[in-house]
């Protein structure tokens, strides 16, 4: 407290009175004062006309300011217009209480001896004018961009520097915040166009690689809804790959050898499944029908011309063992066929291909309208 009147009054420009005792004393009262909205004033100790008369920078060090609230800051000028010994010092002062007194439109001793009142009269008014500061503004940096040398010289004065991370608090209210945010179909257009044509470097890449590496995908464990199945599902129907993104992805996948974990899963993923060509002899199907025959419990081809023959002596079209298995097994994200010569209905088109005990390729060529011959097994097949 001391240290701080003997500064005072080296600088000549206050008398040591009750005044400048007071002055210490309410600044001294107020070191921890913390800021609060629309409350509390920031004050310079050493006040700024000081360094604005003698030509000085201005000392805007924490140890020259302190937080008042409104009315204590009022107080500070008075006091220190009481202290005054120079002039100028005294004008200035003077003149931030006159300031005050046109603002409310009363004398600065009435405002004196009601602090509290005028207190609250003032963050009322903050509180009021905040919301309507900005309206109709035109702000100053409007249509203005930084240059080339502005932005080289941002970007190095941010290197090496890493953000402070956000409070648990912070983080709270941010998500909170953009909780059911949708965002438009034009913004969504704009942050596309704005990415077009935008390629990381190799050294951009190695980075996010090595900040990835050991943590665990988002997606990692997550199973899909069966609504987000049926959106990805509605979103692809008539959808054609182009022939130049099927030769990308061919030559992207050339050269690549599955590892032995990978085909353990495929084989684990694959048990218990019936072979499309399970008891098939390598024959031509051309102008045949798949039949079973329930003696012998083999799958047969023959002649189209011989199948009501056949049929007669209780022969079975199709794989009934297949049939029963896998014939009404659901699938949400695949298109119900039929055979057309014999109505069947099949969920989906593996189970139609084990079924007529045809490869699935075959199939989906007739589906496509590829199959010269527009049949597979014998037989017809179109989607529902």
């Amino acid at each position: 407290m001391e240290n701080l009147k003997q500064k005072l009054l080296s600088l000549d420009i206050v008398e040591d009175n009750e005044w400048l005792d007071k002055y210490v004393q309410l600044i001294e009262n107020n070191r921890e004062t913390k800021t609060e909205k629309f409350k509390t004033n920031r004050h310079h100790i050493i006040p700024r006309c000081y360094y604005n008369h003698n030509n000085l920078l201005v000392d805007n060090s924490k140890e020259n300011i302190v937080n008042l609230l409104y009315k204590d800051h009022v107080l500070a000028h008075y006091y220190l217009l009481g202290c005054s010994k120079a002039n100028w010092f005294k004008l200035a002062n003077g003149l931030a209480l006159k300031y005050i007194e046109t603002k409310y439109n009363v004398e600065i001793k009435y405002v004196i001896n009601d602090l509290e009142t005028y207190q609250k009269l003032y963050e009322e008014t903050r509180k009021n004018n905040l919301g309507n500061f900005k309206v109709g503004c035109i702000p100053w940096n409007k249509g203005k961009h930084h240059s080339d040398k502005s932005k080289e010289k941002m970007s190095k004065s941010r290197q090496g520097k890493k953000r402070t991370p956000h409070l648990e608090s912070t983080k709270l209210k941010i998500s909170e915040k953009l909780k059911g945010k949708i965002i438009s179909d034009e913004t969504r257009h704009k942050m596309s166009l704005a990415k077009v044509g935008r390629k990381l470097s190799e050294e951009h890449k190695q980075k996010i690689s090595e900040k990835l590496k050991g943590k665990s995908k988002s997606w990692a464990g997550r199973k899909q809804s069966t609504e987000e199945i049926e959106k990805r599902r509605q979103k692809l129907i008539g959808h054609k790959t182009t022939e130049s993104t099927r030769q990308k992805i061919s030559l992207a996948n050339k050269g690549k050898k599955l590892s032995t974990e990978q085909r353990q899963k495929i084989s684990e993923n694959n048990k218990g499944r019936l072979p499309w060509n399970k008891g098939l002899k390598n024959t031509v199907t051309k102008g045949r029908k798949c039949l079973y025959n329930p003696i012998s419990d083999k799958l047969t081809y023959v002649n189209t011309n011989d199948v009501d023959k056949f049929l007669a002596q209780g022969w079975v079209v199709g794989n009934p063992k297949v049939s029963a298995v896998r014939k009404n097994k659901p699938c949400n994200n695949a298109k119900k066929i039929f055979c057309v010569e014999t109505h069947e209905v099949f969920n989906t088109v593996q189970s139609a291909a084990d079924w007529a005990n045809v490869n699935v390729a075959n199939i989906h060529r007739v589906l496509s309208g590829k199959s010269k011959t527009g049949k597979s097994g014998g037989y017809s097949w179109s989607y529902c």
